[in-house]
């Protein structure tokens, strides 16, 4: 069974810790999970995202879409329902801190923790 980004640890564990610098009023993805049985490239379900600390100064968004493996060259491009975390930056500048869990299917996996954070820049204005 396969999962992206597979350096998410488990619950148990400490968590991971990102971070991503982000313009204001401007969206950015965040992470992507999926399942992939390896076996037979048979596609599992989207793993639930749960947020466990929202942002201040933005907004988590999770959703779920479809896309293509891609961690595996035997099932490399084969459909697979993803969970999306996005990230909704606020109009003001400064440093925002949020965390969710990802609930996989497969025992070896689990339930992973991630701690983000975003630093939020001024985006040069047009002239």
């Amino acid at each position: 069974m396969l999962a992206f980004p597979a350096p998410a640890v488990r619950a148990d564990e400490a968590p991971q810790r990102l971070s991503w610098t982000v313009g204001t009023s401007s969206t950015v993805v965040l992470a992507e999970y999926y399942e992939i049985q390896e076996s037979d490239c048979r596609a599992m379900r989207a793993p639930p995202v749960v947020v466990k600390a929202r942002p201040t100064l933005g907004k988590l968004v999770i959703n779920t879409t479809t896309g293509q493996a891609s961690q595996s060259a035997k099932c490399r491009h084969v459909q697979v329902p993803v969970t999306r975390v996005l990230y909704h930056a606020g109009t003001e500048a400064g440093r925002d801190s949020f965390s969710w869990e990802i609930f996989f299917q497969a025992r070896d996996l689990g339930t992973r923790s991630v701690q983000g954070s975003a630093t939020l820049t001024r985006r040069p204005t047009d002239r």
